[in-house]
């Protein structure tokens, strides 16, 4: 009986952990149904709060270096999911493909790499200088996709998805690139949304704002973002960010529950007044207030 006992909650115990091992690594991390959240508000309280760029465009591209894939997001919950193999350092010549914020800068048909012995690349879409998404001419790259990364930079596709997805998108699609969990996302939004003299929009590339994004991910970080980062950020549809983009962040250096207004108030009162409260509580109980230790 005792073993049949052990072998249930062993069972359990795995199951629970199973449950808790689920990934949470991309932008949907946060996503949850309107009418879930208007019932269960309070779940709210145990999930990381992540810095938001608005964009207004109606499709975004979101690329998790840790899973090998690139999802295609549409305004409306539309998605289409593609195998990828992203840049290696482990490779002669080849980098990291980069972690940030960009758009699609250039597109072609047909491309060639003058880096790599004119080596040709088909469905070429740009979004970080000489970083993108293309196919090649030969076969062999396709049993790498959704597996590693293995190419010199590049996000390589099938050629299949490669004309799928060049058929969707156009100049000045969002790019996220991530690896694990982003301490900064992408939500739709609409013009309506934004606030003028409040709101801003990201420019092409300005040195103010880089400065302003890093210092928004320290606020988060230190639990601060509702304290500190009062502007929201939007992005047009029509801006084409340049090369080097804007930084995502790490989303697991951020606090579960950031500070608001009230707390702050709540502990001033309590450091101003927390002596006077116990030495009063001790004399009525008629004891030392010196010998009893404060809250």
């Amino acid at each position: 009986m005792k073993t049949k006992i052990f072998i249930l909650a062993f069972v359990i115990i795995i199951s629970g952990l199973c449950v808790s091992g689920r990934d949470y690594s991309g932008p949907d991390y946060l996503r949850f149904h309107k009418d879930f959240l208007e019932d269960k508000k309070d779940i709210l309280e145990f999930i990381p709060l992540r810095d938001t760029v608005y964009i207004l465009s109606d499709k975004y591209i979101s690329i998790s270096l840790n899973e090998q894939k690139a999802v295609l997001h549409y305004r409306g919950d539309s998605v289409f999911t593609y195998k990828i193999s992203s840049g290696t350092s482990r490779i002669s010549k080849g980098v990291d493909t980069r972690e940030g914020i960009y758009t699609v800068q250039l597109m072609a048909r047909a491309a060639e790499s003058r880096q790599f012995n004119n080596c040709k690349l088909l469905w070429w879409i740009g979004f970080n200088l000489n970083i993108g998404f293309h196919g090649l001419t030969t076969n062999s790259y396709y049993r790498h996709l959704g597996v590693k990364p293995t190419s010199h930079g590049c996000v390589r596709i099938s050629r299949e998805d490669g004309e799928d997805l060049y058929q969707r998108v156009s100049r000045g699609t969002p790019v996220l690139v991530y690896d694990s969990i982003p301490a900064r996302i992408f939500a739709f939004a609409d013009k309506s949304d934004f606030r003028h003299n409040k709101d801003i929009f990201l420019m092409k590339d300005s040195r103010q704002q880089h400065k302003l994004l890093e210092q928004r991910l320290t606020n988060l970080y230190n639990g601060e973002h509702f304290l500190k980062n009062k502007c929201r950020i939007f992005l047009h549809q029509d801006t084409i960010l340049r090369p080097g983009g804007y930084p995502v962040g790490d989303g697991l250096q951020i606090p579960f529950r950031q500070l608001k207004p009230i707390d702050l108030k709540i502990g001033q009162l309590t450091r101003k007044d927390n002596l006077k409260i116990n030495a009063e509580k001790n004399k009525i109980a008629g004891k030392d207030s010196t010998s009893v230790a404060v809250n």
